[in-house]
């Protein structure tokens, strides 16, 4: 009689924890599923607004590649001012990604993200207007937007920069702006002319310049 209520017991038990256990899957279950509903729900949410901003951005295209709803989202944050989704755009509409090429429309966008401050753009500027690329060859503009990445202690646009003043024989600014990048590049520097050659040959390049110029 006793083995047999121990084996009833037994039995109850197990059935009452596989019941729980059951309860808490199909629990957890549920709330899995309604966090999924609730995802899809936002994502179609968002697929509509983004159809409905496409529709006025028609150049956008291959809707129904997932890179094409990134480069969306970020063609709405260029609009709103977002320097790094306006270089993205940009560089988008540059190689043909997920959208037409149209480098009318991405040496525009690489123009707003480097006014709002964003250094690759302002470098990619640079280059563009140096080298002959895209557009006529213009030394002023691609200085223009050197200055901007230097501005920002960007190095290699200083670097650059003084290195388009040295052409230009304005030997003072180019010894002004490879200072700066040397600096960064050794902070502990107290002698920078000897540590940079360069620098050494500009200040050389200055001195002449001013007694030339003082006689």
């Amino acid at each position: 009689m006793k083995n047999k209520l121990f084996y009833c017991f037994i039995v109850l038990f197990f059935s009452c924890n596989c019941y729980c256990e059951e309860q808490r899957v199909v629990k957890l279950t549920q709330e899995e599923i309604a966090k999924v509903e609730a995802y899809n729900l936002e994502q179609q949410k968002n697929i509509q607004y983004l159809q409905e901003y496409q529709k006025k951005h028609s150049d956008l295209v291959d809707p129904q590649e997932d890179g094409y709803w990134n480069l969306a989202w970020h063609a709405k944050f260029a609009d709103y001012g977002d320097k790094d989704s306006q270089f993205i755009v940009a560089r988008a509409y540059e190689i043909g990604e997920y959208t037409e090429v149209n480098l009318k429309k991405s040496l525009a966008f690489y123009k707003k993200a480097a006014e709002n401050g964003h250094i690759d753009a302002a470098m990619k500027l640079g280059k563009i207007y140096l080298e002959n690329e895209w557009v006529q060859k213009d030394v002023e503009k691609a200085l223009y937007y050197y200055l901007k990445a230097a501005q920002l202690d960007y190095t290699p646009a200083q670097m650059k920069v003084a290195e388009l003043y040295e052409e230009n024989y304005e030997y003072e600014e180019a010894y002004k702006w490879l200072s700066k990048a040397i600096q960064q590049m050794y902070p502990d520097e107290k002698n920078l002319e000897e540590r940079s050659p360069d620098l050494k040959h500009l200040a050389e390049k200055l001195k002449e310049q001013t007694e030339k110029e003082d006689s």
